[in-house]
C-alpha cells in the first residue's frame, strides 16, 4: 500500500473541486485543464492496474484474472476492465506513449487507438515509428490522428488491415421485427465501403427533404421561420429519407445506373505528407 498520503491529498483536493459550484471551473482554460488531468490520472490508474495485474494479488480474493477483480471490485464492466487491464500491458512496450499518456497530452482514445495497432506483425515498425506516431497524437485532431493511423496500418501491416477489413465485411448484419403494435424495430453494422454507400445515398434524400421542410416553414412563417418550426426532427428526416430510399429502389429502371465503386488510393507512407491532414 502506498503509504505517503497522496491518494489521501488527491481525495482532498477533489473533494474542494466537487463541493466548487460548477461555473468556478467553466472557463475554456479551466475545461482544457481538467481534461488534462484526468487524462494524467486515467494514465495513472491504468499503469497501476497493470502493476496490479503482475503482482497477482488479485488472486488471494479468488479471482480469475485481474480484469475480473476489477470490474468486481470496482463496478465495471467486463469490456472497460479487460480494456484497462489490456492498455496496462501494452503501455510496457510503448514507453512514448505512456509518457506521453501521463503528461496529459494525449488520452485513452489514441492510447486505445494506437495499442489496437499494435498486431504481432507490425510490433517491430510500431517501435521504429513510435515517436512519430505520439507526434501524430499530440498535434492532430483525433480525426486526422485516426486516419493518419490508418494509412501507416496499411504501409506497417497490409496483410493485417486486408483481413481486419475481410472481417468487417463478414460481419455485416440487419435485423429487422415487427412490435406487437405494428411499428417495425431494427440494427445493423456494415462495413465501411457498404456504409459509406448506403450514408450517400439517405444523405442525400435527407437533404431533399430539409430543404422541403424550410420551404414549408418559411411559407407559413416568412423569415421568422427558425429550425424550431420544422414539420420533422432530424431522426423524422433520416426514418423517411429511408423510407424513401426503398420508394425510389422499387421503381428504379432495370438498366438504371448503379453507384460507381469507391476506391482507396494508398501511396507510399514515407512521401505523404500527413502533416497537410
Amino acid at each position: 500500500m502506498y503509504d505517503d498520503g497522496v491518494l489521501s491529498e488527491l481525495d482532498g483536493l477533489l473533494d474542494k473541486m466537487c463541493a466548487a459550484e460548477p461555473t468556478a471551473l467553466a472557463d475554456g482554460e479551466s475545461i482544457e485543464s481538467l481534461h488534462r488531468c484526468l487524462a494524467r490520472l486515467e494514465a495513472v490508474a491504468t499503469r497501476s492496474t497493470a502493476a496490479f495485474d503482475a503482482s497477482r494479488e488479485w488472486e488471494s480474493d479468488g479471482a480469475r484474472s485481474a480484469a475480473a477483480w476489477l470490474a468486481a471490485t470496482c463496478h465495471l464492466p467486463q469490456a472497460g476492465a479487460r480494456r484497462c487491464v489490456r492498455l496496462g500491458r501494452v503501455l510496457r512496450h510503448l514507453p512514448l506513449v505512456e509518457e506521453a499518456w501521463l503528461s496529459g497530452d494525449i488520452g485513452a482514445a489514441q492510447v486505445s487507438a494506437l495499442a489496437g495497432a499494435r498486431t504481432p506483425s507490425a510490433e517491430e515498425a510500431m517501435s521504429r515509428d513510435e515517436e512519430m506516431l505520439v507526434g501524430f497524437a499530440r498535434r492532430f485532431r483525433f480525426s486526422a490522428f485516426a486516419r493518419a493511423l490508418t494509412y501507416w496500418r496499411h504501409y506497417a501491416d497490409p496483410d493485417g488491415t486486408e483481413k481486419e477489413a475481410g472481417d468487417q465485411r463478414e460481419g455485416r448484419r440487419l435485423h429487422m421485427s415487427q412490435g406487437f403494435d405494428g411499428t417495425w424495430l431494427g440494427d445493423f453494422v456494415l462495413d465501411p465501403i457498404t456504409g459509406a454507400i448506403v450514408y450517400k445515398a439517405l444523405s442525400r434524400i435527407e437533404d431533399e427533404l430539409f430543404e422541403a421542410d424550410w420551404a414549408e416553414a418559411r411559407s407559413r412563417l416568412g423569415d421568422r421561420a427558425g429550425v424550431g418550426d420544422l414539420a420533422r426532427t432530424p431522426a423524422q428526416r433520416r426514418a423517411d429519407a429511408l423510407a424513401e430510399m426503398a420508394r425510389r429502389a422499387g421503381t428504379a429502371p432495370a438498366d438504371g445506373r448503379r453507384p460507381e465503386a469507391l476506391f482507396t488510393v494508398l501511396v507510399g507512407y514515407e512521401t505523404h505528407r500527413v502533416g497537410g491532414l
